[in-house]
């Protein structure tokens, strides 16, 4: 039985996307032994739940969701963040409609416990090889509103095993900064800065180059499943790992596509 490594992408997309999609990540996934890691899972929480406790802050503001969703571009700085809220808010909707209030209360229940379900549902495995402490952040209520502290950041240094990850894989990382330019899909100056220890590895350092921690941490063994092959691609070629391909019968290795 071949075993998938599922990163952020396909945790999300696997409840969040249109139906179409979710439909094809249930058809890759039939059959196969499947395992995700903590770091990922804590990525999630940095950016889905995080995202959807900005939705929930902006029903709470306004009178109406037309109102709320019409302040989105106020509180969402990419189009990714953008792109999260959308899909939760459709997530949502698809099960209570469009009242405010109904919505609040689903949202409270997302938030508080159940994308802490959603994100290892039917995982075989979690990797825990960073110890990453986001993926034990757990969300708090202050009257109405959610407070989230992932407990990330550089000072105070939080107690992660993100030094030993490094001393760990220090070679493989390395590797990463001969990428080329035009491919690269992390920051290479804060990834050699961290490798000569000029640089902090915590907080946002960390978070810069989570696509490279995310895949040195795969065990050889595993297939890793995304959505983002365009990042993924180079990161798996030069770390010898192995990309899942959709739509293949055997997926060629990444050394494959070299």
């Amino acid at each position: 039985m071949k075993t998938l490594f599922l990163d952020t992408t396909i945790l999300a997309d696997r409840y969040l996307a249109n139906t179409e999609r979710q439909r094809q990540i249930r058809q890759q996934l039939n059959g196969k032994s499947l395992t995700t890691s903590n770091y990922v899972i804590g990525e999630l929480k940095n950016s889905f739940l995080k995202n959807s406790i900005t939705l929930h802050t902006l029903l709470l503001e306004e009178a109406t969701v037309e109102d709320a969703l019409a302040r989105l571009g106020q509180r969402c700085f990419s189009t990714r963040q953008f792109d999260r809220v959308l899909k939760v808010f459709a997530y949502l909707a698809k099960k209570v409609g469009y009242d405010k209030e109904e919505l609040l209360e689903r949202l409270d229940i997302l938030i508080e416990d159940e994308f802490e379900i959603l994100f290892i549902d039917g995982i075989d495995e979690v990797i825990d090889e960073c110890q990453c402490i986001r993926a034990h952040a757990t969300p708090v209520k202050e009257g109405k509103r959610w407070i989230l502290d992932l407990g990330c950041r550089q000072q105070p240094q939080p107690s992660c095993d993100i030094e030993a990850f490094y001393a760990k894989c220090r070679e493989e990382l390395a590797s990463l900064t001969q990428i080329a330019e035009a491919e690269r899909s992390i920051n290479v100056d804060n990834l050699t800065g961290m490798l000569s220890g000029q640089k902090s590895k915590y907080g946002r350092n960390c978070w810069s180059v989570g696509d490279a921690i995310i895949c040195a941490e795969v065990p050889a063994d595993q297939w890793i499943y995304t959505s983002n092959l365009k990042d993924y691609g180079p990161l798996s070629r030069h770390l010898g790992k192995k990309l899942w391909r959709e739509g293949t019968a055997h997926p060629p290795s990444s050394r494959d596509s070299m």
